[in-house]
């Protein structure tokens, strides 16, 4: 589906922006709440995902359970029920990187998983057309829409932030891919190095 804008997920590295933010060496040590640490929330949780995830996962149940979230989230899609769809499909996300944990899987049969969670974006679809049905409540009424009500830009309006002073702050940019065709690789490096590399 063609986005304008394109859409950008944060999917991990807040902690270390936190860590930058303040002023922490190691990730263990970043405040919570002003009395409790990172470790003292998250130390024991990672100890024991780490054992579950290196030593007890069963992977063949794993496939099992993939294949049984794969059809809820299908059976969900089939009643048009947007969000229990969306939420088995991530419950699918979790099973190829523990698997791959437990080097129980390599590099294809990894893609061949998201290439079957990949397959239901319908439910994407089903997600636009609920949005258009409630003439997408939550943009601005200074907002664009286009066509039958499908959103053009979900930019604030021009005159939203005139009365605003920016504050400039320092900003860390890390960007990272997962499953990128090698051949982006390669055009991403020569636009790079020819001064246009829209990302770079």
């Amino acid at each position: 589906m063609a986005l304008d804008p394109v859409s950008v997920e944060i999917t991990y590295g807040l902690d270390r922006i936190v860590m930058y933010l303040q002023g922490k060496s190691d990730v263990w040590s970043i405040a919570v709440d002003g009395t409790h640490t990172f470790a003292d929330v998250y130390r024991m949780p990672e100890i024991e995902h780490c054992v579950y995830n290196f030593e007890l996962a069963d992977v063949e149940r794993l496939k099992q359970i993939f294949d049984i979230y794969q059809a809820e989230a299908q059976a969900c899609i089939a009643r048009r029920l947007v969000i229990p769809a969306h939420d088995f499909i991530l419950r699918q996300s979790h099973t190829p990187s523990t698997c791959s944990t437990r080097g129980a899987i390599g590099v294809t049969e990894r893609a061949k998983f998201f290439a079957a969670m990949r397959s239901q974006y319908a439910v994407a679809e089903l997600y636009i057309r609920q949005r258009e049905q409630e003439e997408f409540p939550w943009l601005d009424s200074g907002e664009q829409t286009v066509g039958g009500g499908s959103p053009r830009r979900w930019s604030r309006h021009p005159t939203a932030c005139r009365n605003r002073r920016p504050r400039l702050r320092d900003l860390i940019l890390e960007l990272g891919s997962e499953e990128l065709p090698a051949a982006d690789v390669v055009d991403g490096m020569w636009n790079r190095f020819a001064g246009c590399c829209p990302i770079c």
